[in-house]
Formats: structure tokens, sequence, C-alpha cells
């Protein structure tokens, strides 16, 4: 449903996007794809929001190992302010807490359970562990369905979802 000079053209406004290497001013300058007509303030919203800075879990296991759990407390402190203050960083703690600390993992539940050591007043380390508590209970659980999910799953489940609540209830407290 698209002419060949619509094609054309947006293949042309791709490759010169494409050449720009920022990332964030990439996506800005991307063109629309023929019949798709995004509204300048959702792309300006999409990319700011896609290609904001989050700290990475390499940084996070960093910060511990090196005994700057406070540093980590203080960034996270950080992009919760921005969060609360700048239009471009809506949802960064969500993002942040998502993209490292949701994978179910044994290497995150042992970068968390140092952050707890050495930080057991911080809201944001409980906080990380019982989000990594709820990814590992969805591990756990799997995908089958109920019927045919072992016993011992369910109870891992469980388990695994009590401590996240305890870390998660004390995260709020604090």
């Amino acid at each position: 449903s698209f002419t060949d000079e619509e094609v054309s053209a947006f293949v042309v406004k791709a490759r010169i996007a494409e050449g720009i290497a920022d990332p964030l001013q990439r996506c800005l300058k991307y063109p629309d794809p023929p019949d798709s007509h995004w509204s300048p303030a959702a792309v300006d919203a999409y990319c700011h929001y896609r290609f904001q800075s989050v700290i990475s879990f390499a940084e996070v296991q960093d910060l511990i190992r090196s005994g700057h759990a406070a540093d980590l407390d203080r960034r996270l402190a950080d992009a919760l302010q921005a969060q609360l203050t700048q239009p471009y960083s809506r949802g960064l703690v969500h993002r942040i807490f998502w993209e490292d600390f949701y994978d179910g993992s044994f290497d995150t539940r042992q970068t968390l359970d140092a952050w707890k050591r050495a930080s057991p007043d911080s809201a944001f380390a409980l906080a990380a562990s019982g989000v990594a508590y709820v990814a590992m209970a969805h591990k756990a659980r799997g995908g089958a369905l109920i019927r045919d999910t072992p016993d011992s799953n369910l109870d891992s489940m469980d388990r695994l979802l009590q401590q996240a609540d305890t870390d998660l209830q004390r995260a709020i407290q604090l």
C-alpha cells in the first residue's frame, strides 16, 4: 500500500539517520515509515526513555565488590530524584531494577546479598533483593499448567515469595 516514492524517501531519510553516531539523536531523527504518523511528542518521549542513562549490573557489582555500596545507594537516590522531578526520567528506577535485578539468576542473588550485608538499612538494596526473589519465584514455578507443576516447584516458589515479601516490607518501612 506504499508507493515507490514513499519507500524511497523513507530509505533515504533512514540512511541519513543511521549515520548519526549518538543513539538518542539517531532515534529522534529517524523518519516515520510510510503511513505511520507518530506525534513528535510520542517520538520524543520514546527516544528519551529508551536511551536514558541506566546503571548497569556490571557497575552495580563493581561498586559492591569494591566496598562502595553507599555510592550505589546514592546513585539510585539520584535516579529516584530524577524520576520524580525530570520529565525524561520517568520510570528510571523501575527500568534499572527491571534490567539489573529481574533475571532470577544466582549471580544476581549473590550480588544482592552482598549489597544487603554492606548496606543493611538500604531501602534500595532490600527492594532490589525483593524484586530478584520475585523473579526467582517465577523461574521456580515454571510455565506449565498448575496441574503439571511439581509440588516441589510450588514449594520453592512460595518460599522465595516469602523472602521477597520480607525484603519488600522492610524496604517500605525504611
